[in-house]
């Protein structure tokens, strides 16, 4: 889900000249997250937002990145594509390398040989999408510096001696009720799930709202329905009698990031494998190794500089660990954080920030993951070592 604002005035003013828009995401300085129909004049930068136009200053404006609607309008136009169709494929290629979806195009293309290999226009679509790919990459590192992510033990005060924090202990699996409570706390209103309930919940439930909701209302609802009100109208012993059959959305599209993407740190992020304190559970064979990886990813942090930094952060999901530690040094966006790199040997789980699977993350984190941090201080799965440095010695 993507948090936006709504703006308090309308811009009213009809621009004299107008520039090209394309579906986008635009990050200001103070926070907001605004999404749109972007297009840039001259020191301005303007979203249309349903026929709502906001003017902002470009100094106002942290970042500019493609929506959404990028993917979902590859999908609308791949769908409609028969088999063997090369010029199409071609076209559609053409449009996503506009739009710098580097690895859809190259997906794209791949599907296109495999029905003419040897395909000349094709091929060179395909170096001109490499090609674009190195240009957009030679301009990002000239831009700046970014941030380099220290490891646990580095950042170490200079008023205290330095120290090494304990390696992580192995991770266990969540039990079948801590698989239910992340289900509750990761479910939205109105998404369809299986449920049942437990120890007569339902009556004690419409016993408890006796002047507020009546027997046949509550009735009335589907379980679903009655699911979530019971979660977020009635008592704290009632939530544990409601239980979730299967994975809500955001969990489901968590364990497809989960093979795609995570396991990529679980080559190097393991128990007995690391030396840093970050673990995972790995392999992850069942839900409750899974799900236990979603609660270490939640609650990991770290501090870089004077900040600390989430890996999963529902408030700026842009500013996620999980984004940038993905990426190859040098394809971190100017005034991100790096991945820890002392042996000058990391190169990323993924290429670019157009990568498919950095922007299936992304899209996760902004658009389908709760915005509201549930708490699961009561998870403890092990794993990762204390978040905060123990006090220097006097």
């Amino acid at each position: 889900m993507l948090r936006s604002w709504m703006l308090g005035g309308v811009f009213a003013a009809v621009l004299a000249s107008a520039s090209a828009s394309w579906g986008g995401i635009v990050l200001t300085r103070d926070g907001r997250t605004i999404e749109g129909e972007v297009s840039e004049q001259g020191d301005q930068v303007i979203i249309d937002r349903h026929g709502m136009r906001v003017v902002l200053d470009r100094t106002e404006v942290k970042s500019i990145s493609n929506s959404g609607s990028v993917l979902e309008e590859y999908t609308r136009r791949h769908e409609k594509l028969s088999p063997g169709d090369i010029r199409g494929r071609i076209e559609l290629a053409r449009w996503l390398l506009e739009k710098k979806e580097y690895d859809l195009a190259r997906e794209v293309l791949a599907e296109a040989r495999r029905f003419s290999m040897r395909n000349a226009d094709v091929i060179a679509m395909q170096q001109s999408v490499d090609r674009q790919q190195e240009l957009d990459e030679l301009q990002a590192r000239k831009k700046g510096p970014v941030q380099l992510a220290a490891l646990d033990n580095s950042a170490v005060p200079p008023t205290t001696k330095p120290f090494t924090l304990p390696p992580p202990g192995p991770v266990r699996p969540l039990t079948a009720d801590e698989i239910n409570l992340v289900r509750q706390n990761e479910w939205a209103e109105g998404q369809v799930v299986r449920v049942t309930f437990k120890n007569d919940v339902r009556r004690a439930f419409v016993t408890y709202m006796v002047g507020k909701r009546t027997p046949a209302e509550f009735n009335r609802a589907v379980p679903a329905a009655q699911a979530w009100d019971i979660l977020q109208n009635g008592t704290a012993d009632m939530k544990p009698n409601v239980v979730i059959l299967q994975d809500p959305p955001t969990l489901v599209q968590y364990k497809m990031i989960q093979r795609s993407y995570i396991n990529g740190c679980a080559n190097c992020h393991t128990y007995g494998k690391t030396s840093s304190r970050f673990a995972l559970k790995w392999p992850a064979n069942s839900d409750g190794d899974t799900y236990a990886n979603f609660i270490i990813l939640t609650k990991y942090s770290t501090r870089v500089g004077e900040r600390d930094y989430l890996l999963i952060d529902r408030d700026h999901p842009s500013d996620s660990l999980l984004l940038q530690f993905a990426l190859p040094p040098n394809a971190v966006p100017v005034g991100g954080v790096a991945h820890p790199d002392l042996d000058k040997k990391y190169r990323g789980t993924v290429r670019t920030t157009s990568d498919l699977n950095y922007r299936r993350v992304d899209e996760w984190l902004n658009r389908t993951l709760n915005p509201v941090t549930p708490d699961y201080s009561s998870l403890d799965v092990g794993g990762p070592g204390p978040t905060t440095r123990p006090a220097p010695k006097k």
